[in-house]
């Protein structure tokens, strides 16, 4: 299905996870045919949406290998190194794939997004606005980032939430590879279709192999976006109808997390 953006769409942010681009089970194995699949169906969106990745196999695994997937700091320039040109390589095939289908991405690194203190630059909000004025797509990813005298990990999750405040966002999706957050881990027909918080105690969450606290994390922010008002959904980057229908304002085939109003 094409992107069918409208003006009265309003802007949005989409985080493409780990699991729905690459597969976990091989490392450095993006979903190129996935990734161009979304690519196609979000024509026409430019100038509404902003992109956050994950890390997947590329990223993820390089911290859990370097073991600082669970520190808050570290200085080792290996680490450090290694973990960024992993995310920078899935970073780049994104971007290429989403050229292929016409749409122009403007890559910023989470360094450029915050301060030290892990707080946004005051500017930020005027530097995506730029970007989306001219019809490019900002895309950021979690990164290894300056942090006080180290460096630490920063999440694609809370850089979603960072934009969906700096471009006054009225939707944002979570991208997975399963149709929404599941009663079940493994019955894809038991989707939980509307997420409160009294709900997470009963659900079992897979965070196996994942640098950043996976779906649990990943819940927060949704919670912690919402509350700031903006409509979240958790839905299967698969299923790019499912998508723009929630782009366009219409029935969600996932979870819904309701913003608050």
């Amino acid at each position: 299905m094409a992107g069918l953006g409208t003006e009265n769409s309003g802007k949005a942010v989409l985080k493409l996870g780990g699991s729905f681009l690459t597969d976990k089970s091989k490392q450095f194995s993006a979903r190129v045919e996935a990734i161009k699949k979304l690519a196609m169906a979000l024509k026409g969106f430019e100038g509404r949406i902003a992109v956050v990745h994950g890390g997947g196999s590329f990223g993820h695994s390089v911290a859990i290998k370097y073991g600082i997937s669970n520190r808050v700091t570290f200085s080792d320039p290996e680490a450090v190194f290694e973990t960024r040109k992993a995310m920078l390589t899935l970073s780049s095939i994104i971007s290429s794939l989403f050229e292929e289908a016409g749409i122009r991405t403007y890559t910023i690194p989470a360094a450029g997004i915050l301060k030290k203190d892990r707080r946004p630059r005051a500017d930020l909000s005027s530097l995506l606005g730029n970007i989306m004025d001219a019809k490019m797509v900002p895309l950021t990813f979690g990164d290894v980032v300056p942090y006080r005298s180290n460096f630490t990990i920063i999440s694609g999750d809370y850089l979603s939430y960072i934009f969906c405040r700096a471009i006054h966002a009225e939707r944002m999706a979570f991208l997975i590879d399963r149709p929404g957050i599941l009663k079940d881990v493994g019955d894809d027909s038991k989707v939980i279709k509307e997420l409160t918080r009294k709900k997470i105690t009963s659900i079992r969450l897979n965070d196996a192999g994942d640098a950043t606290g996976g779906l649990k994390a990943k819940l927060r922010e949704a919670f912690r976006i919402s509350d700031a008002g903006v409509d979240t959904a958790i839905i299967s980057g698969f299923n790019t109808d499912a998508l723009i229908s929630f782009l366009n304002g219409g029935k969600v085939q996932g979870t819904v997390v309701k913003g608050k109003r």
